[in-house]
């Protein structure tokens, strides 16, 4: 028969935690009183103190959670110890083990406080997660350790964002539609590439680790390093260390129209991920048909602006028919302007170019593209086939006259300016440098994909300012993704998603 038991631990233990709380408190207040310092002295003592009588109520609290329980239960109790890493410090505890009649067992206090087995608690996991999301792992330990009586470990911090970042697409992909939306959407998109490991890199970091010498002092590593390693042969013009593998960027937003005005950007959003260009789209999509501008909505506009990438002009084609598809201005003139310094070059007249420019960048402002087109295939029928710089001039303009000419039906700029619509991707290029650039391409950094991508998605939640809701969604209530006997912490990242997948 099953029994309805009060879970408690020592009859004494609540009562002994409570009375510590109180004489600490009174304690702190007596050392407040006392003290005669500085107040550059005084504020990081007070918050040794602060936090040592926290954890102190941390304690009150659990043991207060555990005296409350009522559980069912037809097997033995066994109190056992626990300890885990708060914002406080380390909190020692114990509460009751239940043993099932038919194995195993499990924690009722951790499943009512949801309670994980990892060492860090949630809220401190989340913190540590989203502060790898902006520095380093190095410098987010170091950072935490400055306002933590404990820091976390760089390898911690490691396995924390693995193990919410493995969370972190489904959560993107299911993001509620915003209210109060504009009536014309627009879609952003770009790519960047990261820095990822070679296979070689790869063998020698998972390999068997030679013995080695310890150096003399630190200004001899270097050479230390040079006697043991192998000669490696220079790199040529045009051999690549990076080892790059692409990384899509979308940005979507709204605009609302308000007379000859477009008011924004509303409700902008932002998605990366490690894989084919075609995830970037895909999420793009649904992302769009949330907010209403689906191919049969009536009455809203869908602008798709890129740099002209033949790939991405593909897929908004066939992800995006109904959509608008503009070539960013930028990309456009600076086309153009590389056509007018081979005819205009260093041995020529600059204020010719000057002019020649202002009349230019004119015209395809004003949507005239046709226009700069015709001059620039004029002036290639008049390069001469043989002299200095002709070959370059030749090049340049066959470039540009193809580059310009494929996407005249794109730069539709004048028309789009009377509609107040816009005419270049800068919200995409900042989130290819503040997503991407500013945490995953610094020198001697060697991604792995799978890592950069849960790390990388986590970074997406946090600038779209849904960061608290997220924890919540992993953590919080009885739909949560993580039950409290799964742990947060894991080794090895989730798999990069697939089309299929997304799909």
């Amino acid at each position: 028969m099953t029994a309805k038991t009060n879970v408690v631990g020592p009859c004494d233990e609540r009562n002994e935690v409570h009375a510590q709380a109180y004489s600490e408190f009174e304690s702190l207040l007596a050392w407040i009183t006392g003290f005669s310092g500085t107040i550059r002295a005084f504020e990081p003592a007070l918050w040794v103190q602060v936090c040592s009588l926290a954890v102190r109520l941390f304690q009150l609290w659990l043991a207060e959670r555990q005296a409350r329980l009522v559980v069912d239960h037809n097997g033995p109790t066994a109190l056992v110890q626990r300890t885990i890493q708060t914002r406080f410090g380390l909190v020692p505890f114990e509460r009751i083990y239940v043993r099932l009649a038919d194995g195993g067992g499990y924690f009722p206090l951790d499943q009512r406080i949801g309670l994980h087995p990892d060492a860090l608690s949630p809220h401190l996991a989340g913190l540590g997660a989203r502060m790898a999301t902006r520095m380093s792992f190095e410098d987010a330990s170091e950072v935490l350790g400055w306002f933590l009586p404990r820091t976390i470990p760089c390898s911690t911090l490691q396995k924390v964002a693995l193990g919410l970042g493995a969370h972190a697409a489904p959560f993107l992909d299911d993001l509620p539609a915003p209210q109060d939306d504009g009536e014309v959407g627009v879609v952003q998109v770009d790519a960047k590439c990261i820095p990822t490991a070679t296979d070689a890199e790869l063998r020698k970091r998972r390999g068997p680790r030679a013995g080695k010498s310890r150096a003399a002092s630190p200004r001899h590593r270097g050479r230390s390093k040079r006697v043991e390693r192998q000669p490696r042969r220079r790199r040529r013009p045009g051999d690549k260390s990076k080892n790059g593998r692409p990384v899509i960027v979308v940005v979507v937003y709204t605009l609302h129209r308000q007379g000859d005005l477009l008011l924004g950007p509303l409700n902008k959003r932002v998605f990366s991920v490690v894989g084919p260009k075609e995830l970037g789209f895909v999420w793009a999509r649904a992302e769009l048909e949330r907010r209403g501008f689906g191919p049969t909505a009536k009455g809203k506009v869908v602008q798709v602006l890129t740099d002209g990438d033949p790939a991405l002009h593909e897929l908004t084609s066939t992800y995006m028919p109904h959509a608008q598809h503009t070539l960013d201005v930028y990309h456009a003139l600076e086309y153009v302007a590389e056509a007018g310094h081979v005819l205009f070059g260093k041995d020529k007249d600059h204020h010719a170019f000057d002019l020649w420019w202002k009349e230019a960048k004119s015209k395809v402002l004003q949507g005239k593209v046709s226009d700069v087109l015709d001059e620039l295939r004029q002036a290639y029928v008049q390069v001469p086939r043989t002299g200095p710089g002709t070959k370059q001039t030749r090049v340049t303009l066959t470039k540009v006259l193809d580059y310009l000419g494929k996407r005249e039906a794109m730069m539709n700029y004048g028309q789009l300016d009377e509609l107040d619509m816009d005419i270049g991707s800068g919200a995409v290029e900042g989130a290819v440098k503040y997503l991407v650039a500013a945490r995953f391409d610094h020198g001697g950094m060697r991604w792995l994909r799978e890592r950069a991508n849960a790390l990388l998605q986590l970074r997406c939640i946090d600038e779209n300012g849904v960061w608290d809701e997220f924890l919540a969604h992993v953590f919080d209530g009885p739909e949560a993704v993580l039950s409290s006997s799964t742990r947060i912490l894991r080794s090895t990242p989730a798999p990069l998603p697939t089309l299929e997948n997304a799909a």
